[in-house]
């Protein structure tokens, strides 16, 4: 009767250890409509720049070659045109000499307009920034991990062999 117990023991033990089990990774949950801060917004950078920078540049070239005493202030980024449209004068009694000059503070005017544009796009592209969406999803990510004992006999004895997939 010792010897039956026995092997219904090892049968019992046997066929609760080759029951499959499965083993589930932690659960990942990521929010619908989750937003993440990605930076400013590259295009209004960039058109910031450039719509500031390069009336700025052509401005400070102005500035050191021309003579007028007004278009030194050209080096002051954004005022520097308006400053200077207000210290240039009125036109001489001779109106056909008053045409360079229109055309000047004409210039000065876009180039004023330009670089207020331009900082206010820069600016913008800070008080706005782009935003990644994330999207959501619940994954379960299943791994199916599985543990198995059986009796094993050899021609030098008997044991128990312990396999398995992870």
């Amino acid at each position: 009767m010792g010897f039956s117990r026995a092997v219904v023991g090892v049968v019992a033990v046997s066929a609760i250890a080759m029951w499959p089990a499965r083993a589930f990774a932690d659960e990942v949950v990521v929010h619908e409509g989750e937003t993440t801060y990605a930076g400013p917004d590259r295009a209004m950078l960039w058109s910031g720049i450039i719509a500031a920078g390069v009336p700025y540049a052509i401005g400070t070239v102005v500035a050191f070659q021309s003579n007028h005493p007004g278009d030194d202030k050209l080096y002051i980024p954004v005022a520097g045109p308006w400053i200077d449209l207000g210290e240039r004068g009125g036109c001489p009694v001779a109106w056909s000499s008053c045409t360079p000059e229109s055309v000047n503070k004409a210039l000065l005017i876009g180039d004023g307009i330009l670089q207020a544009v331009g900082t206010l796009s820069f600016i913008s592209a800070f008080l706005h920034p782009e935003r990644e969406v994330v999207e959501s999803r619940r994954h379960r990510f299943a791994q199916k991990a599985e543990l198995h004992l059986a009796p094993m006999a050899s021609p030098g004895g008997s044991g128990l062999a312990v396999f398995g997939t992870f």
